[in-house]
This record gives C-alpha cells, structure tokens and sequence, in this order.
C-alpha cells in the first residue's frame, strides 16, 4: 500500500469515527490527510497518523504532544487507536503515552514534524 492509499483508507475510517481533519495551515488549504481534530474535545487534541508514526497532541494548561501505543499500519488498527484516544481524553490515562514532551520543545518538534510532512508531499 502506497502513501496515498493508506491516507485514504484511514482517512474515510477517521471521519466516520468523527474526526474531523486539519483543512487549513497558515491561511492556505491543506489536503495532506494526516491531521485531525479528536471530535473527544475538539479544542484541545489533535491526532496526526503518518505512515511512520502515529501522535496525539494536547493545546492548553498541560500541552504535550506524544506517540501513542497504537500505532496505525493499516484501517483495522483505527478502533484499537479509537478507544487508546477515549481512555486518554475521558479518563485522563495518559500510561498509554510514549516520548512524551511539552513546553517549547514538544511545540518546536511537533512545527517541524508537520513542516517535514508538508516538504515530502
């Protein structure tokens, strides 16, 4: 499966989930399909799957941005990765994390993690 069919593949899954993806960057359409809004607290999480590396982010008081365990190879790991997210927002069970960072360089890793994203493609 090529870069294209995953993102689409997972794509469709995430939003019948009710993610909801990143359609703007810096003013300018975005179409890249790897960067979603956790519809769990829309305001305050997003999800970014790459073929490599699957992350979450929190904004707010306690920013971080993470791996998650789950990370997403295929369509069938979307419920798994789901319900990771759910006890995360919902229980605040954050054990699941892994490299986990905040403050300037958690954002500063995350700025140029997307920026590498948008170079390749």
């Amino acid at each position: 499966m090529n870069t294209d069919e995953f993102k689409n593949s997972i794509y469709n899954e995430l939003v019948k989930l009710g993610y909801r993806p990143v359609l703007f960057y810096n003013k300018e359409p975005y179409t890249g399909k790897d960067t979603f809004f956790c519809p769990q607290a829309p305001e305050l999480y997003m999800l970014i799957i790459t073929k490599g590396a699957t992350r979450i982010q929190k904004s707010g008081k306690d920013h971080y941005t993470a791996n998650t365990s789950t990370q997403v190879k295929s369509v069938a790991d979307i419920p798994i990765l789901h319900n990771e997210i759910n006890s995360i927002i919902y229980q605040n069970n954050e054990s699941s994390l892994k490299d986990k960072s905040s403050g300037c360089l958690g954002m500063m890793l995350l700025i140029i993690t997307i920026g590498s994203i948008l170079l390749l493609f």
